[in-house]
């Protein structure tokens, strides 16, 4: 039987992911965050990143969604995340994530 913590909640590193992540702790999940290097401080700060990723540049999310797909992370794009891969890049996205990619085509 699948249960929560089978799964981990994963976003990027912005004002949004702070409260992402915070919402997904308080339902249980374990929480991931990928920001870029030298700007983790805030995740560690208000404690809600259980594992903190960092890349040089945000097109490098790509280079990680194989290692975050092999621990069964559920994505939660939001707007910067949007801003900083793309909306054409969004269409690419492997791993499992909320929402649907269909709602970037305007």
């Amino acid at each position: 039987m699948t249960s929560i913590k089978d799964y981990k909640i994963a976003t990027l590193g912005s004002h949004s992911a702070l409260q992402i992540l915070k919402g997904a702790k308080d339902e249980g999940f374990e929480t991931v965050c990928i920001c870029m290097k030298g700007r983790r401080k805030p995740y560690e700060s208000y404690g809600v990143a259980d594992e903190i990723i960092e890349i040089d540049k945000f097109d490098e999310f790509f280079n990680i969604q194989s290692e975050l797909m092999k621990k069964n992370t559920i994505l939660i794009p939001h707007g910067s995340f949007v801003t900083y891969i793309g909306p054409e890049s969004m269409k690419d996205l492997k791993i499992m994530h909320y929402g649907t990619k269909g709602i970037l085509e305007f």
